[in-house]
């Protein structure tokens, strides 16, 4: 049950950042190209594969649409910012 429910929020964001992508009128070869990736890698991103990538490759993905990403450290009720692309 907790994997399904970790896949759910994985496709969940993997859904937002195409909605973003879309919005913008970008389509994934175009956004590829922007990376320095292939658009089968793309795909893979929005079709869940979040979990599995790289924060590198989140973090360009991100920043090709004009986006900043923070890595956030939870440790109990403790949170702090480990990385912030601003």
């Amino acid at each position: 049950m907790a994997n399904h429910v970790a896949r759910m929020a994985a496709e969940e964001r993997a859904y937002r950042l195409r909605e973003i992508r879309e919005e913008q009128g970008v389509t994934q070869k175009e956004l590829a190209e922007r990376m320095a990736i292939t658009q089968p890698t793309i795909s893979a991103l929005e079709s869940g594969a979040l979990d599995r990538s790289g924060i590198a490759t989140i973090k360009a993905y991100v920043e090709a649409l004009g986006g900043d990403i923070e890595v956030t450290a939870t440790f109990g009720d403790r949170r702090f910012v480990v990385s912030s692309g601003k």
